[in-house]
């Protein structure tokens, strides 16, 4: 495979990629986990393929000048959209991490908050709770005075 070959296969690779981005970054906008989920693996698979490829072209950057300047405009293009596409969907997943995180922190509050007093029955017969320390379980307990 001659070098203009080895970069339309890089191009059309960093094509398909920034599809796969398009899709996600609309999937995470809409919060759709399952759409994000079931483009995971082609994400996988067509990074490491374009980072091979473009790997191959680092290692020899001599093998450009062999090519058509028209093609390596396409080239440059292709990255520069891959670079905005892959700063916009860091920027969700971080969005979408933190939202999950906060959820997640929220519900373990309240189920702390929920869980850290003791009920029980004062002198006079009705029903009072007094809090202890946050996160500590409360406890069902009566005392027979009758003994």
């Amino acid at each position: 495979m001659d070098a203009t070959d080895r970069l339309n296969d890089l191009i059309y690779i960093g094509g398909r990629l920034a599809e796969v981005l398009e899709q996600e970054n609309a999937a995470l906008n809409r919060g759709d986990v399952q759409g994000v989920d079931d483009l995971l693996d082609d994400k996988i698979k067509l990074v490491r393929a374009y980072e091979t490829r473009l790997k191959a072209f680092q290692e020899d950057p001599g093998q450009l000048n062999t090519v058509d300047d028209d093609l390596r405009q396409e080239l440059a293009e292709t990255g520069q959209q891959l670079s905005e596409l892959m700063q916009e969907n860091a920027s969700l997943l971080e969005s979408a991490v933190s939202a999950s995180r906060s959820v997640v922190e929220a519900f373990v509050e309240a189920v702390r908050e929920d869980q850290s007093g003791t009920t029980y029955y004062d002198e006079s017969a009705v029903l009072a709770s007094e809090r202890t320390r946050p996160g500590a379980r409360g406890a069902a307990l009566t005392v027979d005075q009758t003994l």
